[in-house]
């Protein structure tokens, strides 16, 4: 048996829940908290969810864009006058080196129709982003019928690396827990298994994607292919989490 990400969220536990008040600290220890969202309204979703960051951060939040359909969201999101929100400038240095504020990275691209929903992971740890801070805006994504959008955010805290070059492995963690690597400098598969299911890792030419997955929605395998140190790949119901880590190119982003 399998279950979606509705049923995830449902069976999580408190122990994984985010608290309405430790954003700040949690950012710090972790070093970054990712947003994985699916939905129709990305505009929306998106200056909710930056202006509740600002708040619970207690401060601006300076937005970069890691694509081009995030370069577009973003502008339309600083002609919206988002409460809080700095556009990025050309040199996305400046803020790491003011210190002060929060750094957020945006991507979005388009998927066929699937279920909506959210994901936030915070190091290597899938949080519960219904309870907490993020909980009303959680509740509104879930509440739409599909998602047709597929948002990424990723939140540096300062010392951070704001993007990645190319990666030469993956790391796979299981629950929190490191379950092995796999070379992105040769072809290879991994099979990783978990208490929930079981999901099938193909590497070529540099680049790795879930090929198969135990999964209702298979989100993560719609997600692709990933090549870059800080990219990721998530599947909740399953609870793997495959990162590729790396020193920072800066240059990457577009903004």
């Amino acid at each position: 048996m399998t279950m979606n990400r509705r049923d995830f969220f449902k069976v999580l536990g408190a122990a994984v829940a985010l608290p309405a008040m430790n954003l700040k600290g949690l950012l710090k220890d972790e070093k970054e908290m990712e947003f994985h969202i699916y939905t129709s309204r990305p505009e929306p979703v998106m200056a909710e969810l930056l202006g509740q960051l600002g708040r619970e951060l207690g401060g601006g939040v300076t937005l970069f864009s890691l694509n081009g359909e995030g370069e577009l969201l973003k502008n339309r999101l600083a002609g919206r006058k988002v409460s809080g929100l700095n556009v990025g400038s050309k040199d996305p240095l400046w803020r790491r080196l003011s210190g002060s504020g929060t750094v957020a990275m945006l991507g979005a691209r388009p998927v066929a129709q699937t279920a909506s929903g959210i994901t936030l992971l915070s190091g290597t740890r899938l949080m519960d982003p219904r309870r907490g801070a993020f909980s009303a805006l959680s509740g509104k994504i879930y509440g739409e019928p599909f998602g047709d959008t597929e948002l990424t955010l990723r939140v540096n805290s300062l010392e951070s690396n704001l993007v990645g070059r190319k990666g030469e492995k993956a790391v796979v963690s299981v629950d929190g827990r490191s379950y092995g690597t796999l070379s992105l400098l040769k072809d290879g598969e991994m099979r990783v298994r978990s208490s929930w299911g079981e999901m099938k890792l193909v590497s070529r030419s540099g680049r790795i994607w879930a090929e198969e997955s135990g999964c209702r929605n298979r989100l993560c395998v719609h997600k692709g292919a990933i090549g870059n140190a800080g990219q990721k790949i998530l599947c909740a119901p399953q609870r793997i989490v495959v990162e590729i880590p790396g020193p920072s190119m800066v240059d990457a982003i577009v903004g």
